[in-house]
């Protein structure tokens, strides 16, 4: 993982940002749905394409996004994305 970054602003500031390790989505005890909905989310799929992928509605895919992103820990699909790994 790489190390913190900082960037000076001026003569009295800097900005320090420290990256977030990533997780797997197996590690937030995630139901089968909530992981693939996830996944599919990561990838920049829309709730629309998702339904549509997996045979159910927008609501539904919905529903499961918002479960995974309190079990992960986040308040969205960005956050959910830099949280997570999707490789090996």
């Amino acid at each position: 993982m790489p190390g913190p970054s900082v960037v000076r602003i001026d003569d009295r500031l800097l900005l320090v940002s420290t990256p977030l390790p990533t997780r797997r989505l197996t590690s937030f005890g995630l139901t089968d749905a909530e992981r693939e909905v996830a996944r599919l989310a990561i990838e920049g799929r829309s709730n629309g394409e998702i339904a549509r992928l997996r045979a159910c509605s927008e609501r539904t895919v919905a529903n499961q996004l918002a479960a995974a992103y309190v079990k992960a820990g986040v308040s969205g699909r960005r956050a959910l994305r830099a949280l997570v790994h999707l490789g090996d």
